[in-house]
Formats: structure tokens, C-alpha cells, sequence
């Protein structure tokens, strides 16, 4: 569902990360509608889930990012989303997890107990299965190329 749902995204080469034995490029995830890979995994998710039957409800915990993704899933697969938030979170994350038709929660700890009831998207098949397919799959043909995911938003695909 995510390849028909957002395509591929943008592979640039980084001149200045190239090396000469090697090319190195971007995959502009940021180009996503949430502007983060994370949502990516959460309609992946929520998918598979939903076609094993309905879903009242999704929750998340989260200060940005993958909170932003949930609500997008959420409101493209007509499943309502609640989101819990720390006290204080970042007021453009949070405007953009509300524009997307969340419901809110601000706890007053950074870390809400929720997590233990939803899923965790390091440990998740569901969610690990998406990460970095995008760019193996635009990388397809080129068998000398290998694809890492950075630890931020941004997945490099480096020539070995």
C-alpha cells in the first residue's frame, strides 16, 4: 500500500559526502506528506492490521515525528488517533500531528506509560519491514550499491 499511496522519493547525489571511490546519495524522505520516512511504517502498520479487522482506535506516544505519521495513516484509512505528547512538546510538531485530525494528549512526564500498550516501532515487524525498502527498491539493478538507514530522517545510499 505505501508504494502505490507515496511513490518513490528523490535520490540526490551528496557532491560534497562523495568520495573517488565512491557515490554517495540522499533519499529525500523529507518530501513525505508528514515530512519524515516514519510514515511510511505507520501506514504500512495500519494496514496490515486493519485488513486483520477493524480498529476502533489508534494511540501513539511520541514528541513528533512518528505521531505526526500515525494521525496521517490514521486519517488516510478513516481511523480515528489519539497522540500523547509530553508536557511542553514542540508547538510546530504538535500544530501538525492536530492538522492532521488527532486528538491530543500533554502528559506531564516526557514519557507516557502508552507506549507499553502500542507498538514500538524498533521491535515491531510491522514497522521495521518498511524501513529502507524505498530505497532498496529505487536502488534495483544496481548490485554493487547497498542501502543504510541514517539515524535521522534522511536514508543514504552509498556506492561500495
Amino acid at each position: 500500500m505505501t508504494a502505490r499511496t507515496f511513490g518513490p522519493t528523490r535520490l540526490v547525489r551528496a557532491a560534497s559526502l562523495c568520495r573517488p571511490d565512491r557515490d554517495v546519495y540522499l533519499k529525500l524522505e523529507t518530501e513525505l506528506p508528514t515530512g519524515s520516512f516514519k510514515v511510511r511504517g505507520a501506514l504500512h502498520s495500519l494496514s496490515v492490521n486493519l485488513a486483520k479487522g477493524p480498529i476502533a482506535e489508534v494511540v501513539a506516544a511520541s514528541t513528533g515525528n512518528h505521531g505526526a505519521a500515525v494521525a496521517y495513516a490514521g486519517r488516510l484509512l478513516g481511523i480515528p488517533a489519539r497522540i500523547f505528547l509530553p508536557a511542553n512538546p514542540n508547538a510546530v510538531k504538535t500544530g501538525r500531528i492536530r492538522e492532521l485530525g488527532a486528538t491530543l494528549v500533554e502528559s506531564g512526564v516526557p514519557r507516557h506509560p502508552i507506549p507499553r500498550l502500542g507498538l514500538r516501532a524498533h521491535r515491531h515487524p510491522d514497522l521495521s519491514a518498511r524501513a529502507g525498502q524505498r530505497c532498496a527498491q529505487r536502488l534495483e539493478g544496481r548490485s554493487s550499491e547497498r542501502c543504510r538507514r541514517s539515524p535521522g530522517d534522511v536514508d543514504r545510499a552509498r556506492l561500495t
